[in-house]
């Protein structure tokens, strides 16, 4: 099995809403093949 190329990498994100912070230094690597799906309740900061 082959090493596999990482196609997206978020490092140190970071995010907020006035004083709320959602988003702290946040680290993700997808590599090929892989699939992502986030899930959540919709709010003021969800534009659909």
């Amino acid at each position: 099995m082959g090493t596999k190329n990482a196609v997206i990498r978020v490092e140190g994100l970071c995010k907020a809403f006035g004083d709320n912070v959602v988003l702290d230094r946040f680290d993700l690597t997808l590599y090929e093949g892989e699939n992502l799906v986030v899930l959540g309740r919709p709010g003021r900061a969800n534009p659909c």
